[in-house]
Formats: C-alpha cells, sequence, structure tokens
C-alpha cells in the first residue's frame, strides 16, 4: 500500500486501513471455522474476492466455505472450476454456520443484500466482518447497530478485489496461485470496466500488473466474461438488428 493511498481518509469509524487489517488478520488466525459471502445476484468482484479468499484460507488450514443467497450468473461459473460456490440453503447448512467463528462478507455495502446469510449468520451471533468499497448502510429494518465487529473499508479503491489483494501482498507468505490470480483479475475488471470507468486509478494498474505476472491471461478472462453468449441470447440480438 502506498503512502499517498494510505493516508487518505477511508474508513467509516475513523480507524486506519493499517489497524483494520490487522484486527481483522487476528480474528481469521483464531478462526478454525470461516464462512465467506456476497451480495445478492453476485458479480465479478464479489465472487473473485470471496474465491481469492476461500483459497487463501484453506491454504491457512481454515476449515472454510462460501456460501451466498443466490446462483452466480452462469458466464462467472469459469472463475469456480473447483465448484467450491455455493447457495445457501438452511436444511442444508445451518448446523455447519451454527459452528462457524468468523463470516467475511465482500463488496456487501447495503447489509440486506446478504438476504438470508446475513439474517442466518446474525441469529447465530458469529462475529462478522465487511471488505468493502462501498458505504455501509442497510443494517436492519429498524435502524439497528452496525453488526459487522470488523470493517475493512476503502472508498477510493478500485474494487472490493483491490483490498483482497493487498491484503495478501502484506499477510501472505505464498505466492498467488494463477486460480487466485484469476478470480483477483475477473474482479478487478468488472469493476473498473475493463479499465474505462473513473475509479480506474494507479493501484488498478499496479494490481493488474501483479496479476499477469502471476499467470493471469487477460483476454482469455475478458472473452469469458464479455464474448459468451448463449444461442437464446445471439437469437435475441438478431430479432433486435
Amino acid at each position: 500500500m502506498t503512502e499517498a493511498a494510505e493516508n487518505k481518509p477511508k474508513q467509516p469509524d475513523g480507524q486506519s486501513l493499517v489497524e483494520a487489517w490487522a484486527q481483522l488478520d487476528a480474528a481469521i488466525s483464531q478462526a478454525q471455522r470461516i464462512v465467506l459471502s456476497t451480495h445478492e445476484n453476485p458479480d465479478g468482484d464479489g465472487l473473485g474476492s470471496q474465491l481469492a479468499m476461500y483459497e487463501h484460507l484453506q491454504s491457512l488450514g481454515k476449515e472454510c466455505r462460501i456460501l451466498n443467497c443466490t446462483n452466480a450468473p452462469a458466464v462467472l461459473h469459469f472463475l469456480d472450476p473447483e465448484g467450491w460456490l455455493e447457495t445457501y440453503d438452511p436444511l442444508k447448512h445451518d448446523d455447519w454456520l451454527a459452528k462457524c467463528d468468523l463470516a467475511i462478507m465482500f463488496d456487501v455495502g447495503d447489509f440486506r443484500r446478504l438476504r438470508c446469510v446475513g439474517q442466518a449468520v446474525a441469529r447465530h451471533g458469529i462475529s462478522m466482518a465487511s471488505i468493502d468499497h462501498h458505504p455501509q448502510t442497510g443494517y436492519d429494518s429498524s435502524g439497528g447497530s452496525n453488526p459487522f465487529k470488523y470493517l475493512v473499508v476503502d472508498y477510493s479503491a478500485p474494487s472490493t478485489g483491490t483490498l483482497v489483494w493487498q491484503y495478501f501482498n502484506d499477510y501472505r507468505t505464498r505466492p498467488l496461485t494463477l486460480q487466485m490470480a484469476n478470480a483477483l483479475y475477473a474482479a478487478l475488471v468488472t469493476d473498473t470496466g475493463s479499465f474505462k470507468y473513473d475509479n480506474t486509478d494507479a493501484r488498478a494498474h499496479h494490481m493488474a500488473v501483479d496479476l499477469l505476472e502471476a499467470g493471469v491471461r487477460p483476454y482469455h478472462i475478458h472473452k469469458l466474461i464479455y464474448e459468451q453468449r448463449t444461442r437464446t441470447q445471439v437469437r435475441l440480438l438478431g430479432r433486435l438488428a
């Protein structure tokens, strides 16, 4: 993390990012069972962030699952060749979830967008963390207090995946695997509009260089995300033409 980036006001509670990451990393170290989630109708940033973190936590020997409230879009299934993404089912997952030490939520913004997963985590009293680059809102329908014990929020970050990448730079001792790098690159390109949006900054390009050096093939990722069409979609486009 650059000094200039660190000096910008980011954390909603006034805490520095360095302190926030240190506290969350300590919680990760102490936890044995961790659940990861993102908002409903997940996008490349939320999915890429949680898939990269999942693999990192596995390498630390943590018991971990990804439970989302809705399915991932088919166009992003290539990010999950091992089938780590699961759609929450209380009958299937609640016994496991109840024994979790920590829940890490990615790219949520509005807490209500966690839907049934957020409700279940809160019901079981699991300590929650938010890693995000959006303002944090919508804690509950009655305007209750912030449910997150750990907040790592940087409004200036081009993507949530950027924050995960920075965490790995500071705390991970092993090189990124190609699968982790692909997931983080997908997070970056989808949230920056392939580096066209106004949130594209120097960090975004430094991150891209690092991920390319880890083996990412940019056109391969771009093709899988933006150049795939089902037969039905092609027919619809033909009718509109």
